[in-house]
């Protein structure tokens, strides 16, 4: 690892920054370890880093295997994360499998650049959980107060966002584009898990550029669509029009060439969402602002901590949906 917390010193543990360095080339694909950063600890800082080609995960937030303990106050901000194999970016789990108790709150994601690599081939023997972002929490355990914003997810090579659980998960103001079109399974920019309880996705550009249905924009777990608010976002796809707009309750789903009116009153999701349309990037994949007539332009909901957008420029009110500011 870069930076590794042993197992089992995490109760008490705080205080850590690193920044503007790079932390990469970290052990063999598909290890048991391989991290760029493993830690259990409290007040961390990390910004500014470009995290890579790591056999794990990017960055390690999981509590297991040790007393009940505590990771709390984290901002993850203007990272940017690629060429990663178990998970790219972050890896957070408060897992009480073995001895509950663990707690994971108030993790702020911000402003990272998490990339993909649209050419490389998900081979057989590649780990199915290959996610820019994933979360997990056990039963006995909580992970809550976790913040998503400013973000650019490109090609991800699974999901971007992969929740198992989590209570007050709040995603906003990112931008998703593309899929590693290589892969063999149902994947989604945003994948809810089953034991989730208020996560709020809100003012994201999702852009869809899958070949088939198996690539969905959100996923929602089984039971879970009443535990959710979506609304705000702008959704499009660019190669595919019986592309997977939402799969929902592990076996209904809308796609984009459906009438938005029958998915807006169906789900109650997205109400005032524009309707799917082309977001206008200047030159995406290398340049993600919005052309200043985009559907996107003041389409969004005023966020009380998101002022800022990717590039720190200053939001207007109401602001643009996506993570860059026109």
């Amino acid at each position: 690892a870069g930076i590794y917390d042993r197992y089992g010193n995490a109760a008490g543990l705080m205080g850590l920054e690193v920044t503007n360095s790079e932390i990469a080339y970290i052990g063999v694909k598909n290890s048991g370890s391989a991290y760029g950063l493993s830690l259990e600890r409290s007040e961390v800082y990390i910004a500014g880093n470009s995290i890579h080609d790591c056999g794990r995960r990017g960055v390690s937030l999981v509590l297991y295997e040790t007393d009940p303990s505590v990771i709390r106050d984290v901002v993850i901000e203007g990272n940017h994360f690629y060429n990663g194999y178990h998970t790219t970016g972050v890896d957070v789990q408060s897992n009480g499998a073995r001895t509950g108790g663990h707690i994971i709150e108030n993790l702020t994601i911000r402003g990272n650049l998490f990339g993909g690599d649209p050419s490389y081939i998900i081979g057989e023997g590649d780990n199915t959980s290959s996610n820019h972002i994933f979360m997990n929490q056990d039963t006995g355990s909580q992970l809550r107060e976790i913040y998503i914003y400013n973000n650019i997810f490109t090609y991800a090579p699974g999901s971007s966002i992969k929740t198992s659980g989590g209570e007050n998960v709040f995603i906003h103001n990112n931008t998703f584009y593309g899929f590693n079109h290589s892969y063999d399974n149902y994947q989604a920019h945003i994948f809810g898990g089953n034991h989730t309880e208020n996560t709020v996705i809100q003012n994201n550009i999702c852009y869809n550029d899958a070949p088939d249905n198996r690539y969905a924009c959100i996923e929602i777990g089984n039971g879970r669509h009443a535990h959710y608010t979506v609304d705000n976002n702008l959704y499009y796809t660019s190669t595919y029009a019986h592309a997977r707009l939402l799969w929902v309750d592990r076996g209904t789903s809308f796609f984009f060439d459906d009438a938005w009116s029958s998915y807006t009153s169906s789900t109650g999701f997205d109400a005032h969402s524009p309707s799917p349309a082309d977001p206008l990037f200047v030159d995406a994949p290398l340049d993600f602002r919005i052309q200043g007539t985009s559907s996107a332009v003041g389409a969004g909901v005023d966020v009380s901590w998101v002022t800022t957008d990717f590039n720190g420029s200053p939001r207007t009110s109401p602001p643009d949906i996506g993570a860059i500011q026109h």
